[in-house]
């Protein structure tokens, strides 16, 4: 699929090229460097270091639509995906969209009776595998299996902590065992930890030695040499997860560790033989885990004639409770190389098309602040680079405050100064106030977590806030339906009882047990 434009000489390459751009196209203007990663031959790995706004779903899909429709891969042999299923719902859609506008509009340019026509027809975008690293997992361990035997199913999360109390923590009473209630609030942070907690708390730590790829026996063994709880914990990790072995029940971590085992045995072997490229998205949040897996996928692509790409920012690394590791995203160019050979290509994005200029300022300043920050960060990494014009540019502002009580006061104050009041003068004299026709539903104001009380039940920001916007002279009513886990709702808590009451009358069977 190189000439396919005869009549008029024009290579396919640039017809693509052509149709991003156009107006009845798809009316996309790419800068030099989101070119260069879009045009990027079929066989290049590519790095993408990609700075917040800087169009990096737009690549992705042009990049898996220029490998579809210019390099002629089917796009069955394409792999993409992301951290969140709602990401990965946008770049299914964005595929089939976009691509089915290039492809009318490449048809409209082509004979109808030169054969890349008649390939442009049969294309279906919808081959491409897009989803989250467990969907992926999930549609190969059940498409793929071997014969005679069962797709694996994924439990949810209180399943999997059931069958880890019943299993894990209810043999020999190690729910109750003294040394290991004490090494779990070490490890939790809190004074105390209910069982339900408990549960919580032995759970992470089984995700987070599958995904640290952790050996547990010998955690076990080195660990218990000093420390008997260490041991006991292993033994409860160990023993819920074998009683999952040889079923088809695993959880979401135990997903991804036999998606790795079955590549790494050759079972996918009809999978991995039609694949030509892997893409992944937020490769920063990824652990050594899913690491080895995109790497296993990567060996039979590169193998293949094909290739890898990464896209993410080390600014932007925020999962290492979920045992992701910047250090893979930042040192993946070596990490590639010393696994199978490939080079990688660097490309930088780097233009802010979201933000303000004060804004991409700020926030470039911010991350490039800290001299030892700079140690973990892509090496040589250029700043961000604002491509909105200056019209209407706002400034950026600071509120600091000692206690999380004088900030909720002070920022309520503001807010209602500001929505309710006749504005707020910043210290450069301008007043900053809402347009005649806004109101306090166009601001949001984001928290590092949007619980309103701690574990030992002190308020939080979000709690703090919503009281004192509240008692304003001019009242600002806040909802906060993710304030409080879904369970301790009085609503919620009303209707479970009630299903209980039907399933077990009188409790008996809940007496019978400590459940959490």
């Amino acid at each position: 699929m190189v000439e396919v434009v005869a009549a008029t000489g024009v290579r396919f390459e640039e017809a693509f090229a052509a149709g991003v751009s156009a107006p009845d196209g798809l009316a996309l203007q790419l800068d030099p460097v989101q070119r260069l990663a879009v045009h990027a031959p079929s066989d290049r790995s590519l790095f993408l270091v990609a700075g917040p706004g800087s169009g990096k779903t737009s690549v992705i899909v042009l990049r898996m639509l220029k490998l579809i429709l210019v390099d002629g891969l089917p796009p069955g042999a394409i792999l993409a995906t992301t951290f969140t299923r709602k990401a990965a719902a946008e770049l299914h859609s964005r595929v089939l969209e976009q691509g089915e506008t290039m492809r009318a509009w490449l048809l409209q340019r082509i004979d109808p009776r030169d054969p890349a026509a008649a390939v442009l027809r049969r294309l279906d975008f919808g081959m491409v595998m897009t989803g989250t690293i467990d969907s992926i997992a999930q549609s190969l361990l059940t498409d793929f299996r071997p014969a005679g035997t069962q797709p694996p199913v994924a439990v949810e999360e209180f399943v999997a902590e059931s069958f880890l109390l019943r299993h894990g923590l209810w043999p020999e009473n190690r729910r109750n065992n003294p040394d290991l209630l004490n090494y779990a609030t070490q490890l939790d942070g809190r004074p105390s930890l209910s069982q339900g907690a408990l549960v919580g708390l032995c759970r992470e730590v089984r995700e987070r030695m599958l995904h640290d790829m952790v050996d547990v026996a010998a955690f076990a063994k080195t660990a218990g040499a000093g420390r008997p709880a260490a041991a006991i914990l292993a033994e409860v990790v160990a023993d819920f997860a074998a009683r999952l072995d040889g079923k088809p029940l695993v959880d979401f971590a135990g997903l991804e560790d036999l998606l790795r085992t079955r590549i790494a045995q050759g079972e996918l072997k009809q999978f991995v033989t039609g694949l030509r490229v892997v893409l992944v998205d937020e490769y920063q949040d990824t652990n050594l885990l899913q690491e080895a897996i995109y790497f296993g996928l990567a060996e039979h692509a590169c193998k293949a004639g094909g290739s890898i790409a990464v896209v993410g920012d080390d600014d932007q690394a925020l999962y290492r409770f979920r045992g992701a590791t910047v250090a893979l995203f930042r040192d993946f160019p070596d990490r590639l190389h010393n696994r199978m050979g490939a080079v990688a290509q660097t490309i930088h994005l780097v233009r802010n098309y979201r933000s303000t200029p004060a804004i991409v300022r700020w926030c470039s300043n911010f991350a490039e602040l800290d001299p030892d920050f700079q140690l973990v960060r892509v090496k040589g990494k250029p700043s961000l680079v604002p491509a909105r014009a200056n019209a209407g540019d706002l400034p950026v502002l600071g509120l600091f405050r000692p206690t999380p009580e004088l900030l909720a006061t002070d920022l309520a104050c503001f807010l209602g100064d500001v929505f309710r009041g006749a504005g707020a003068t910043l210290p450069n004299g301008t007043i900053l106030a809402r347009h005649a026709q806004g109101d306090v539903g166009d601001c949001a104001v984001l928290f590092s977590s949007p619980k309103e009380r701690s574990g030992s039940d002190k308020p939080r920001l979000p709690s703090l806030l919503a009281e004192r916007l509240a008692h304003l002279p001019d009242p600002i009513a806040v909802h906060n339906p993710r304030g409080a886990a879904f369970h301790a709702l009085p609503e919620v808590a009303a209707l479970c009882g009630l299903m209980l009451e039907c399933i077990d009358p009188g409790a008996t069977i809940q007496q019978q047990e400590r459940l959490p």
